[in-house]
């Protein structure tokens, strides 16, 4: 297989890397590009480490359309889709509510009743929180 830049080619493990270019001719590992966003150089046979096979050498060549980006990340609690943007989405934020209302929860009934104040709490806890 004859690697160009540009063009898309299926790994070993069978994800989309994309070719961008080609380093001088003295190099081992001309061929830069991307897997997802994991830098990647390859030979010009698409292997990425010589001798051996590993899930990121290029075994085919991608044609056709290219495929549809990746959907947004749900809303976040701000109401934004964000993609990688490191907010808590509005779900994440009511499960860290719950845990940090059950943290405060076992720390004031250890405080008041000791151990068996702790019992107590973690099975409150545990009715007050369950999911359905």
């Amino acid at each position: 297989m004859k690697l160009e830049p540009g063009k898309r080619y299926r790994t070993r493990d069978g994800r989309e890397a994309r070719v961008i270019g080609r380093d001088g001719p003295r190099s081992n590992y001309p061929w830069r590009g991307w897997v997802g966003e994991t830098p990647v150089s390859w030979s010009n046979c698409g292997h990425q480490w010589f001798g051996d096979e590993t899930p990121l050498d290029l075994v085919s060549e991608i044609t056709g359309d290219p495929a549809p980006p990746p959907s947004p990340r749900p809303p976040s609690v701000w109401g934004k889709a964000e993609e990688d943007s490191g907010a808590f989405t509005a779900d994440e934020f009511r499960e860290l509510i719950g845990l940090v209302a059950i943290f405060a929860l076992v720390v004031s009934a250890a405080k008041i009743w000791g151990g068996a104040g702790v019992a107590f709490a973690v099975a409150l806890a545990a009715l007050l929180f369950r999911k359905p």
